[in-house]
């Protein structure tokens, strides 16, 4: 979907993983609806259910990174079918939320990302692009031009 000299493809392929997905599930565990979704429907006491979500997760990452666009709607729809499934109740409201809420979707994202690029930018990876290639899986956002700068006045000029 992003091809090989793409960012994100170098972010993918020259850092670790494992670090990265972490760091982004500590990051989404600071969303208070986030957290309570995850502690409410997954079990999180046991180990290897534990880390067969991450490996999941890491799959889903991978598919998404390296696979053909086609294969990477799949596995979005696929998600997109378990989280439109899950629910949680926010303990402080009262209120049944959906795990699919755009906000929250959107805070697991960025965790995502940033994570991937701050593992990349700690361990000497391929984050010097900046995440440009991320932004949903299409074009680069455009760059703020700098303001230009004033004229240098030389001694004796008027304005």
């Amino acid at each position: 979907m992003f091809g090989p000299r793409s960012i994100t493809w170098r972010v993918h392929t020259e850092t670790p993983a494992w670090p990265a997905a972490v760091r982004a599930f500590q990051l989404q565990a600071l969303h208070p609806r986030t957290i309570r979704g995850i502690v409410q429907n997954h079990l999180l006491d046991d180990a290897e259910a534990v880390r067969a979500h991450l490996r999941r997760r890491l799959g889903f990452v991978a598919l998404r990174t390296f696979g053909t666009r086609e294969q990477a709607e799949a596995a979005y729809e696929r998600a997109r079918e378990v989280h439109a499934r899950l629910v949680g109740l926010d303990t402080a409201t009262g209120t049944l939320f959906r795990l699919d809420e755009p906000e929250s979707l959107r805070w697991a994202h960025c965790a995502e990302v940033a994570s991937h690029l701050e593992v990349a930018r700690l361990s000497g990876g391929g984050a010097d692009g900046g995440g440009a290639g991320r932004v949903r899986g299409r074009a680069a956002p455009r760059r703020v031009p700098r303001r230009p700068r004033r004229p240098h006045r030389r001694a004796g000029q008027r304005r």
